[in-house]
Protein backbone atom coordinates (compact mmCIF):
# COMPACT_ATOMS: atom_id res chain seq x y z
CA UNK A 1 0.00 0.00 0.00
CA UNK A 2 1.05 3.56 -1.01
CA UNK A 3 1.99 6.07 2.02
CA UNK A 4 -0.25 8.31 -0.39
CA UNK A 5 -3.40 5.72 0.08
CA UNK A 6 -2.60 5.07 3.82
CA UNK A 7 -2.35 8.81 4.62
CA UNK A 8 -6.08 9.40 2.85
CA UNK A 9 -7.30 6.36 4.80
CA UNK A 10 -6.50 7.56 7.74
CA UNK A 11 -7.92 11.00 6.92
CA UNK A 12 -11.32 9.62 5.70
CA UNK A 13 -11.07 7.62 9.03
CA UNK A 14 -10.50 10.71 11.37
CA UNK A 15 -13.07 13.25 9.41
CA UNK A 16 -16.27 10.50 9.74
CA UNK A 17 -15.22 8.73 13.38
CA UNK A 18 -13.27 11.18 15.27
CA UNK A 19 -14.55 14.83 13.94
CA UNK A 20 -18.16 14.12 15.32
CA UNK A 21 -17.14 12.47 18.12
CA UNK A 22 -15.14 15.56 19.37
CA UNK A 23 -17.95 18.01 18.48
CA UNK A 24 -20.52 15.78 20.60
CA UNK A 25 -18.06 16.11 22.98
CA UNK A 26 -17.33 19.67 22.91
CA UNK A 27 -21.68 20.24 22.88
CA UNK A 28 -21.69 18.16 25.97
CA UNK A 29 -19.52 19.96 27.86
CA UNK A 30 -20.89 23.41 26.87
CA UNK A 31 -24.58 22.12 27.68
CA UNK A 32 -22.67 21.02 31.32
CA UNK A 33 -21.02 24.33 31.68
CA UNK A 34 -24.04 26.62 30.66
CA UNK A 35 -26.25 24.22 33.39
CA UNK A 36 -23.45 24.76 36.02
CA UNK A 37 -23.54 28.75 35.05
CA UNK A 38 -27.31 28.99 35.63
CA UNK A 39 -27.47 27.33 38.82
CA UNK A 40 -24.69 29.39 40.08
CA UNK A 41 -26.79 32.59 38.82
CA UNK A 42 -29.79 31.56 40.31
CA UNK A 43 -28.01 30.98 43.63
CA UNK A 44 -25.99 34.06 43.23
CA UNK A 45 -29.37 36.29 42.67
CA UNK A 46 -31.21 34.79 45.45
CA UNK A 47 -28.50 35.55 48.13
CA UNK A 48 -28.45 39.05 46.20
CA UNK A 49 -31.99 39.85 46.87
CA UNK A 50 -32.84 41.05 50.04
CA UNK A 51 -35.34 39.31 51.98
CA UNK A 52 -38.04 42.32 52.46
CA UNK A 53 -38.39 42.13 47.95
CA UNK A 54 -38.46 38.12 48.10
CA UNK A 55 -41.99 38.14 47.92
CA UNK A 56 -42.27 40.72 45.50
CA UNK A 57 -39.82 39.00 43.06
CA UNK A 58 -41.89 36.03 43.77
CA UNK A 59 -44.91 37.50 43.00
CA UNK A 60 -43.53 39.58 39.93
CA UNK A 61 -42.26 36.29 38.67
CA UNK A 62 -45.68 34.87 39.40
CA UNK A 63 -47.72 37.12 37.42
CA UNK A 64 -44.93 37.18 34.38
CA UNK A 65 -45.41 33.50 34.03
CA UNK A 66 -49.55 34.00 33.93
CA UNK A 67 -48.98 36.53 31.64
CA UNK A 68 -46.92 34.23 29.14
CA UNK A 69 -49.42 31.19 30.18
CA UNK A 70 -52.21 33.52 28.34
CA UNK A 71 -53.52 33.80 32.21
CA UNK A 72 -54.57 37.39 32.21
CA UNK A 73 -57.04 38.11 34.14
CA UNK A 74 -56.77 35.94 37.06
CA UNK A 75 -54.63 37.17 39.78
CA UNK A 76 -52.00 35.28 41.65
CA UNK A 77 -49.96 36.10 44.90
CA UNK A 78 -46.80 34.59 46.66
CA UNK A 79 -47.93 32.50 49.35
CA UNK A 80 -45.13 32.05 52.25
CA UNK A 81 -43.91 28.40 52.10
CA UNK A 82 -41.62 26.26 50.23
CA UNK A 83 -42.11 27.97 46.81
CA UNK A 84 -44.80 25.10 45.75
CA UNK A 85 -47.88 26.54 47.36
CA UNK A 86 -49.40 29.18 45.25
CA UNK A 87 -53.28 30.72 46.30
CA UNK A 88 -54.89 31.21 43.12
CA UNK A 89 -56.32 34.74 44.66
CA UNK A 90 -60.38 34.99 44.48
CA UNK A 91 -60.89 31.83 41.50
CA UNK A 92 -59.92 28.95 44.53
CA UNK A 93 -57.99 26.36 43.25
CA UNK A 94 -58.20 25.16 40.31
CA UNK A 95 -59.57 21.13 39.94
CA UNK A 96 -58.73 18.79 36.98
Amino acid sequence: MLLKDLLTQNAGRISKEWVPAAIRAVEQGRIRLEERLDALNCSLAAKATPVSRRSRVTELTLQEKATVAGQQGVALKAVEGTGADVSRGQDGPRTA
